[in-house]
């Protein structure tokens, strides 16, 4: 594990588990949000544009 004595030292990070895999999970929810919120609002827009079409059309 490197600098690690054992798993047990790396999941603990020297006494600084909470910061460092907080910061893993912050950095990782940003991601995820990055990625999936495009993709949602582009959903969002073409079905407003679908409805608007139909109501056009009608």
């Amino acid at each position: 594990m490197g600098q690690f004595e054992s798993f047990s030292a790396f999941l603990q990070m020297g006494h600084h588990a909470k910061y460092v895999w907080l910061s893993y999970g912050s950095f990782a929810i940003g991601v995820v949000y990055l990625i999936m919120a495009p993709k949602i609002r582009q959903r969002q827009f073409v079905k407003q544009q679908l409805q608007k079409y139909r109501r056009e059309e009608s």
